[in-house]
C-alpha cells in the first residue's frame, strides 16, 4: 500500500500543472496522506468505505488504462477528474476536512513538543554560565552568547557555543523558509526558565540583522 501510495506522490508531481486535474492536485495529495497515515495505523478515525473510496479513486487516476488517454492535452485529464469529484460529492470531502483539521492540530501538538525540548537542550547547553543572546546563524546553527552569572559589565564578556539545527525535522514540522524558522526559535528563546543576564533579555533574531560589537565582547 505505501509502495503504492509513495508512486502516486510521484505522479502528482507530474500532473500539478496539467490542465483541468491541476486544481484537483491538493485534495489528491491530502488523500494520499490520509491513506498513508490509515496505512501506518497513525489516523484511525476513517470508516472502512471511505478508505475504499480514495484507494477506488487514486488508483484510477494513477492507472495507465483511462477511458480518456492523458496524453490528449485537456481532455486526457476530464475522467480523471471527474471520477476525483464524484468521490468528493459522496461526502469525501468532509472526511478530508476532518482529517485536515486532525492534522493540523496534531502537527502544532508536535511543534510545541520539539519547542519545550529545544528550550531543554539549550538550557542545558548553557551549564553554569548565563544567556546573554542567542542568535540564527546563516548557516543554520544557533549562536548562544553565554556570560559569567551576575557579570554587568559593558560590553559584556562573553563566549560563544554554536548548536546546528536539525533541518530533517523541521522539514518534517513543515518549518521550511527562513521566517517561519526564525519565529520557531523565537518562541524557543521567549521561555521563561532561560537564566538570562543581568545585561538584559536580548530578542532572538538573525545574526546577521543585529550590531553585537558594542553590547557585547567575545572572549574565545
Amino acid at each position: 500500500m505505501e509502495r503504492f501510495l509513495e508512486k502516486v506522490a510521484l505522479w502528482l508531481d507530474k500532473v500539478r500543472n496539467a490542465p483541468v486535474i491541476g486544481p484537483v492536485v491538493e485534495d489528491l495529495i491530502t488523500m494520499t496522506q490520509l491513506l498513508t497515515d490509515c496505512a501506518r495505523g497513525i489516523y484511525e478515525k476513517l470508516p472502512r468505505w471511505t478508505v475504499f473510496g480514495l484507494t477506488a479513486a487514486l488508483v484510477y487516476a494513477f492507472s495507465p488504462i483511462d477511458l480518456i488517454l492523458d496524453i490528449i492535452p485537456f481532455a486526457g485529464y476530464l475522467d480523471d477528474t471527474a471520477v476525483i469529484w464524484l468521490i468528493l460529492e459522496l461526502g469525501l470531502a468532509r472526511d478530508l476536512m476532518q482529517y485536515r483539521d486532525w492534522k493540523r492540530l496534531r502537527l502544532n501538538e508536535q511543534i510545541e513538543a520539539y519547542r519545550r525540548q529545544l528550550a531543554e537542550e539549550y538550557r542545558e547547553a548553557l551549564g553554569d554560565r548565563e544567556l546573554a543572546a542567542a542568535y540564527l546563524t546563516e548557516d543554520l546553527h544557533i549562536k548562544l552568547l553565554l556570560a559569567a552569572p551576575g557579570d554587568t559589565s559593558r560590553p559584556l564578556p562573553c563566549t560563544t557555543k554554536r548548536i546546528p539545527i536539525d533541518a530533517e525535522r523541521l522539514e518534517e514540522l513543515e518549518l521550511r523558509n527562513w521566517e517561519q524558522i526564525g519565529e520557531f526559535f523565537a518562541q524557543v528563546f521567549r521561555d521563561a526558565r532561560f537564566p538570562w543576564t543581568r545585561f538584559g533579555r536580548q530578542p532572538f533574531r538573525p545574526e546577521y540583522t543585529t550590531q553585537v560589537d558594542d553590547a557585547f565582547e567575545i572572549v574565545d
